[in-house]
């Protein structure tokens, strides 16, 4: 596929080498390009590859360790942890082959969510909501994201509400500013490699297009709900997930469970859900966001934060926890 090569590209040349380069849309991707042309530029082509891809995934790994052993235990955050670092299609999907900001985007959005959870539970909030303002800007870049900004405030709605209290006006502010900042500094590096100042101008055309096209939007992309069944390997495990935690979900909120480890697994549920539930939606008004793995793959993260509330559930039933 061409992006397998266009991206690499980005990797080896600037716009000052190869101009048309900066004229599209994926040139403002610049989290992903800036990580990509650094380490490319200080080691041989086929280590940079491996050590940047090796990093970020020690990286997602990590951060996804740390949110789950926050909100639950260092039992059920090992365990969560190894089920969603040897998740097959993390791995197998094609978007990795192609250099592709995949990887950068899971970093990024577990990025937002570990500041957020550090605005709500501790001190210095002003500052972690604009380091969240920043991690999320750059997870945007990867368009696909957008579909999960209603999981996003969820989660820091909830966790407000749970712990800090913090002014929600004032955070989002706080939030607006990080935001603001880091594309500035994006800004200053797309112009530096050669590229545009406002970079992400490249990018509204495709994204209207992608929330608001419905059929148009690439429609090979789309498949029925029975190719899904058939077909698509990625679908399966988010699939499955959905209905483990609905059924969890609805058992807490019968029996009628409190304190921390219930909240916990009540968040980590409900962000899964949320982000389902919207992937649902976007595949319904004619998106890939269900039949396409390289879209799939987003989900995976929030899929496994659900795997950890429900395993958690059973571990609190059990008397373990």
């Amino acid at each position: 596929p061409s992006d397998a090569w266009i991206n690499k590209k980005f990797f080896f040349d600037t716009g000052h080498e190869y101009p048309v380069l900066y004229t599209t849309y994926k040139a403002t991707r610049m989290s992903w390009i800036i990580k990509g042309y650094l380490v490319h530029q200080l080691l041989p082509p086929l280590a940079a590859h491996y050590v940047l891809h090796l990093t970020m995934f020690s990286a997602y790994v990590a951060l996804f360790y740390l949110i789950v052993r926050d909100l639950m235990n260092r039992h059920v955050a090992a365990v969560a942890t190894i089920a969603f670092a040897t998740y097959s299609q993390l791995h197998a999907v094609i978007s990795f082959e192609w250099d592709y900001q995949t990887h950068d985007g899971v970093v990024n959005i577990l990025l937002t969510l570990l500041f957020l959870l550090f605005a709500a539970k501790g001190a210095r909030w002003r500052l972690w909501l604009v380091l969240a303002g920043a991690a999320w800007a750059s997870a945007l870049q990867t368009t696909y994201m957008g579909a999960f900004i209603p999981a996003v405030v969820f989660w820091y709605l909830y966790l407000n509400h749970k712990h800090g209290r913090r002014p929600i006006l004032v955070s989002a502010v706080y939030v607006f500013a990080g935001a603001v900042a880091v594309t500035l500094l994006y800004g200053v590096a797309s112009y530096l490699l050669g590229g545009p100042f406002l970079f992400f101008l490249s990018m509204i055309a495709p994204a209207l297009n992608f929330g608001f096209a419905g059929y148009n939007f690439h429609p090979g992309y789309w498949a029925s709900v029975d190719v899904l069944f058939a077909h698509v390997k990625g679908f399966v495990v988010p699939l499955f997930v959905a209905g483990m935690s609905a059924s969890v979900l609805a058992a807490i909120l019968i029996r009628g469970h409190r304190g921390p480890i219930r909240d916990s697994i009540v968040l980590v549920i409900g962000i899964f859900l949320i982000t389902f539930a919207t992937s649902l939606t976007f595949h319904m008004v004619g998106h890939g966001q269900l039949s396409n793995n390289h879209m799939l793959i987003y989900m995976a993260p929030f899929a496994f934060f659900a795997v950890a509330g429900v395993y958690g559930y059973f571990l609190r039933l059990s008397g373990i926890t």
